[in-house]
C-alpha cells in the first residue's frame, strides 16, 4: 500500500515535468552501492524542492552523483574531512565515498538524499549565504535521518557544558569527528525545534525572507520576529530541558559509571548508619555502666550508714548500761549508809 502510494505521487510529479527529467536529472556515476534506490531519490529531489522553494520550478539541470573508493580515485582526495560521508562540491556535483563507515549511522540512500538537499539549497537560493547549521539541519531533517545517538551526543555536551554556538558550526569541516558529531546533532535538533514550533513551512519562509533581505539573520528576524541571540537562548533552554539526562540512561559506559557511583554512595550511607548505630549502642552501654556504678555507690553509702547507725546504737546501749550500773551502785551505797545509821 505504501509503495503504491509513493508510486502514484511519483507518476503524478513526473507527468508534470518534461519527459527528459526522469532520465537526466540525477546522474549516478562510479561505484554505485547496490542499496541505492534511484527512483526513490528522484522522488525525494522533487519533494525537497517543493518544501524548500514551493514557489519555484525545480532546476532540471543534470545533478551528477559520484560514488568512489578513496584508494582508487585521487581526484577527490582531501576534499572531504576525514569523517565526511559525502560532499556537495557544486550545485551540479555530489561526491560520496563508499568505502567509509557512514557518519551518524546513516545509510547510503540517506547520505545521497542529504547531499541532494544541499544541492537544492544551492540551486533554489544562489548567492545567498545560508549558515552551516541551517544547511546541515535541513539536510538531516529532509533526508529522514533519525538517530538516537545524536540525543546522547547532545546530552553529553550539556553535562560537560560544551554546547557550541550556532555560528561556530560554520567551521565544522575543520573539526575532529567527535566535535563534528556534536555540530551536526545540534544543527539537526535546531531545525527540528523550528519545525515543531512553527511548522515545516518555516524553512521556506526563512529562506524566502532571507533572499529578499540579502542576509540570513535579517530574513530570520522578519519571519520569526527573533534576533539570533534570542533564538540561540530559546534553543539552548529547549535542549537542556529535554536532553540533559538522556546519556545517563542510554550510554552503557555512563550507565555503569552511574551504577558504580550509586553503589559507592549507598555503601557510604550504610557505613555511616552503622557507625552511628555503634556509637549509639556504645553511648547506651556507657550510660548503663554509669547508672550501675551510681546505684552500687548509693547502695554502699546506704550500707555504711546502716553500719554506722548500728554502731551508734550499740554505743548508746553500752552507755545506758554503764549509767544504770552506776545508779545501782549509788543506790546500794546509799542503802548501806542508812543501815549504818
Amino acid at each position: 500500500m505504501k509503495k503504491s502510494f509513493f508510486l502514484f505521487i511519483f507518476i503524478f510529479i513526473i507527468s508534470n515535468q518534461p519527459c527528459f527529467a526522469y532520465k537526466d536529472i540525477l546522474v549516478f556515476e562510479g561505484n554505485v552501492p547496490k542499496e541505492i534506490n534511484k527512483t526513490y531519490l528522484l522522488l525525494k529531489y522533487y519533494q525537497i524542492y517543493k518544501i524548500i522553494a514551493p514557489n519555484k520550478n525545480p532546476n532540471l539541470e543534470p545533478l551528477r552523483i559520484m560514488y568512489y573508493q578513496n584508494n582508487s580515485n585521487q581526484n577527490f582526495v582531501n576534499i572531504l574531512p576525514e569523517w565526511g560521508g559525502g560532499g556537495t562540491i557544486s550545485p551540479n556535483l555530489i561526491i560520496i565515498p563508499c568505502d567509509k563507515k557512514p557518519f551518524l549511522e546513516q545509510d547510503f540512500n540517506q547520505i545521497t538524499c542529504h547531499e541532494i538537499v544541499h544541492a537544492v539549497l544551492y540551486r533554489a537560493y544562489p548567492n545567498l549565504f545560508i549558515p552551516r547549521w541551517f544547511h546541515e539541519g535541513i539536510a538531516m531533517t529532509l533526508s529522514g535521518e533519525i538517530s538516537f545517538w545524536e540525543n546522547i551526543v547532545i546530552s553529553k555536551a550539556i553535562f560537560t557544558n560544551s554546547l557550541m554556538s550556532l555560528s561556530s558550526i560554520d567551521s565544522v569541516n575543520s573539526f575532529g569527528k567527535h566535535r563534528a558529531e556534536l555540530a551536526y546533532s545540534q544543527s539537526h535538533l535546531a531545525v527540528i525545534f523550528l519545525i515543531d514550533k512553527y511548522g515545516i513551512e518555516v524553512i521556506s519562509e526563512i529562506l524566502s525572507f532571507s533572499k529578499k533581505r540579502g542576509f540570513f539573520w535579517s530574513g530570520f528576524k522578519d519571519a520569526l520576529y527573533l534576533e539570533s541571540e534570542e533564538f540561540e537562548n530559546l534553543l539552548r533552554q529547549h535542549l537542556i530541558s529535554r536532553y540533559h539526562l538522556i546519556f545517563l540512561f542510554s550510554d552503557y559506559y555512563a550507565l555503569w559509571i552511574l551504577i558504580a557511583l550509586l553503589f559507592i554512595v549507598a555503601s557510604v550511607f550504610v557505613f555511616i548508619r552503622k557507625k552511628k548505630k555503634l556509637m549509639q549502642l556504645e553511648k547506651e552501654d556507657n550510660l548503663m555502666d554509669m547508672q550501675q556504678k551510681t546505684e552500687s555507690l548509693i547502695t554502699q553509702i546506704n550500707l555504711n550508714d546502716n553500719i554506722s547507725n548500728f554502731n551508734n546504737n550499740e554505743n548508746q546501749d553500752e552507755f545506758e548500761d554503764d549509767n544504770l550500773e552506776e545508779d545501782i551502785d549509788e543506790e546500794n551505797n546509799n542503802l548501806d549508809e542508812e543501815n549504818k545509821n
